[in-house]
């Protein structure tokens, strides 16, 4: 066996490196508990081997090259997943291998795969590796008179530490900390202006190390993704937000991880190249309105959630989301109220309707919202949920369009740099309103990509 081959084992032993497509395939047959079949690391055989699981569940991926096409499925797929009963049987069909996979498994006694490696050895290797994708290799961290330097590279601890939490209140002090951030995220910025594919990379890199750290430090992944999400929502910009580090780290008994402090950094930054303030404060005119309507329109019969936020990898998709459900009681009180779809078509009379004909909500520009769906069609829909049960729902929703509906976000010069985006999804009791930024760079990245 090679070296390079060697090194590809060990690098795959100690750290997880999914790519999004093994990374479905894994969800998939863990899902169906059987084991994986797919053993290789082509991206071409991946892609096929999405599409193949795709036609055995009989999706719909639409028309394309392999990778558009393998994108489209790996999403479908994705949603399929929750509803998939366990399979117990076998699986059919042959393995897809490699030449490297057999090299892996005809040579494996030669790897010492029960010898894992020791949290320092760890950490230094991975903390090179995203020197090697773009993270700064030279800025000493103020903690530490001596700061470990090899070939080049300084590291943010000394010889002697043995802690994995070198970032904690127990340190010089927050100012001085604040000062480190701020060399880092002008570095970062600097580099990575006009790379954000680059930056999404190094991400994607330190999310994985993390769940490999996670095992040695037999905890939880951190992350500040949703503090960072709402402050986008609520209109508050960047710069308002840097100083949530500081809270959060005061707020940690033991302190960050190397890579959890990366992970902030890097959330951060693609979040603040992702959406900039003028952004923010449009999705805070949508969002807050938009939940203060429909807890106005439905809040004396339904129950109204507080507002999340989530982050979609797959569409760059920056979401907020709130649900309305039946509230218990009505069932006896007010039948009208409790049946199965009754807050999703309350929803759909009060507030989507209104929407489409332009008298609820339009943008700030006057431009009207666009929808695969119709006034006409959305009664329809409302009539044939009407006195259905669960299982007629579910049919019914599965056969009809989603109600989504978006427009553009244009930048200064009135140039599309995304998608607002407002969807409106059932669930038995319930429903989900949504309010989504979609960036336009990553579709382009996308197309560049094919």
């Amino acid at each position: 066996m090679n070296n390079d081959t060697l090194q590809k084992i060990e690098s795959r032993f100690m750290l997880n490196e999914e790519s999004q497509y093994e990374k479905i395939l894994n969800q998939y047959y863990q899902k169906k508990e059987i084991p994986n079949p797919v053993k290789t690391t082509n991206e071409k055989e991946l892609q096929q081997a999405v599409i193949s699981v795709a036609d055995e569940l009989g999706l719909d991926y639409g028309d394309g090259d392999l990778r558009k096409k393998a994108n489209n499925a790996r999403q479908l797929i994705l949603k399929k997943i929750p509803t998939i009963v366990p399979n117990t049987n076998k699986p059919k069909g042959t393995s897809i291998t490699t030449s490297a996979s057999k090299d892996s498994e005809e040579s494996s006694p030669e790897i010492p795969l029960n010898k894992w490696p020791k949290y320092e050895e760890f950490r230094k290797k991975y903390y090179d590796k995203l020197v090697s994708l773009g993270w700064p290799k030279n800025i000493s961290s103020p903690d530490f008179s001596d700061n470990m330097k090899e070939g080049g590279t300084v590291y943010p601890w000394n010889k002697l530490t043995k802690s994995a939490y070198p970032f904690n209140k127990r340190g010089k002090g927050l100012v001085s900390f604040r000062n480190y951030t701020k060399q880092i995220k002008d570095y970062l910025y600097t580099k990575f202006e006009n790379n954000q594919e680059g930056l999404k990379k190094l991400l994607d890199a330190v999310e994985s190390i993390l769940d490999v750290e996670a095992q040695y430090l037999k905890k939880k992944k951190s992350s500040m993704m949703g503090t960072l999400l709402l402050n986008v929502f609520r209109g508050i910009g960047g710069t308002e937000a840097d100083e949530n580090i500081l809270k959060w780290l005061g707020g940690k008994a033991n302190g960050m991880t190397i890579f959890e402090y990366a992970k902030y950094i890097l959330e951060e930054m693609h979040t603040k190249m992702s959406i900039s303030d003028s952004t923010s404060k449009n999705l805070k005119a949508i969002l807050f309105p938009l939940h203060r309507q429909i807890k106005d329109s439905a809040g004396k019969y339904y129950n109204i959630g507080r507002v999340e936020t989530d982050y979609s990898d797959t569409m760059d998709e920056f979401i907020a989301f709130f649900k309305v459900t039946n509230r218990q009681g009505t069932e006896k009180s007010d039948k009208q109220y409790s049946k199965v779809s009754s807050a999703f078509t309350f929803v759909l009379k009060n507030t989507v309707i209104p929407m489409l004909n332009g008298t609820n909500y339009t943008s700030k520009s006057g431009r009207k919202l666009n929808s695969d769906v119709d006034v006409e069609y959305v009664e329809k829909l409302i009539k044939s949920l009407e006195g259905a049960n669960e299982g007629e729902a579910n049919k019914i929703i599965s056969a009809s369009e989603d109600i989504i509906l978006d427009y553009d976000s244009l930048d200064e010069k009135g140039k599309k740099n995304g998608l607002y985006r407002f969807e409106f999804e059932y669930f038995p009791k319930g429903c989900t309103v949504s309010v989504g930024f979609i960036l336009e760079k990553k579709k382009w990245l996308d197309m560049n990509k094919q």
